[in-house]
């Protein structure tokens, strides 16, 4: 399903109108350097999510990973290349989060892509629209730098988030399989 574009040639500064004004009080914008903190805290969390059942699972040490891999964010929030938004409350908490790059290319067909690294919502805010929203206004974002796609992965055993990303439109293109492999007992 195609979401409606309310499209505007210059580039995406705050959310669309779409995405204010909903009776909820959550605004949707740009991230700045004061919501990196809270980002990082959002990712952490969604990090036990995003775990998969063919690997070794420590919660804590996901947590660990995916902080040293958003360490440079609060470089990228100033990059005009990232499309990084935050869902806030009236008072100011951050309650959902996207990160995703405006620049990249799909391996094969070269074609021009966004691609999204990651998209969390605090559980308390599941199922009220808010990731919605969110990859919203990058799939926006995506439009307004001239792409036509954009691509994101998630762990199979994520039902919860592969259920969203169908709803949204979001197809399967690739597969990334994985065999564990048991020790070797001869030939």
């Amino acid at each position: 399903m195609a979401l409606p574009l309310p499209f505007r040639p210059q580039r995406f500064r705050e959310a669309p109108e779409a995405e204010r004004g909903r009776g909820d009080g959550i605004e949707i914008r740009r991230a700045q350097a004061e919501d990196v903190p809270a980002i990082l805290e959002l990712s952490e969390e969604a990090a036990v999510y995003s775990m998969s059942p063919l690997r070794p699972s420590d919660p804590q040490r996901a947590r660990q990973i995916r902080r040293q891999d958003m360490a440079s964010l609060k470089f990228q929030v100033r990059d005009p290349q990232m499309a990084i938004f935050v869902a806030r409350t009236p008072e100011g908490r951050v309650v959902g989060e996207v990160v995703a790059k405006l620049d990249g290319r799909d391996f094969l067909s070269d074609q021009p892509q966004a691609w999204i690294f990651e998209l969390a919502v605090h559980p308390d805010f599941w199922r009220q629209g808010i990731g919605g929203r969110l990859l919203y206004a990058v799939e926006c974002a995506a439009r307004e730098a001239g792409l036509e796609c954009v691509g994101l992965s998630v762990t199979c055993a994520n039902e919860r988030a592969n259920r969203f990303y169908d709803s949204l439109g979001y197809q399967d293109e690739r597969r990334l399989l994985l065999k564990k492999l048991t020790p070797n007992l001869g030939p």
